[in-house]
């Protein structure tokens, strides 16, 4: 498996942006599909704690995440952030 991380530094939209591509297993569409619910049931819920950490995290700072496949296999991760300055 390789992982491979981009970073944009801020551009006129004042955020940053984070790119981690991966040639793993992926994450399950279940997995992805759950994170976006507004909260976890027996119905809609991930293997871990992991993904939600992360997506809160991100929801709480102003900041979006987006998670697809990686083509041939693996997932794309994409984080966009705003600065210091854009979050005061």
């Amino acid at each position: 498996m390789s992982v491979t991380v981009t970073v944009e530094c801020p551009d006129d939209d004042g955020m940053v942006h984070l790119t981690i591509a991966d040639t793993g297993i992926g994450i399950p569409e279940t997995d992805r599909e759950a994170i976006g619910l507004p909260e976890e049931t027996p119905l809609t819920h991930t293997r871990g704690l992991g993904l939600w950490i992360l997506y809160w995290t991100i929801q709480t700072s102003d900041g979006t995440i987006e998670l697809e496949h990686n083509d041939p296999s693996g997932t794309l991760v994409r984080i966009s952030l705003p600065t210091a300055s854009q979050s005061s």
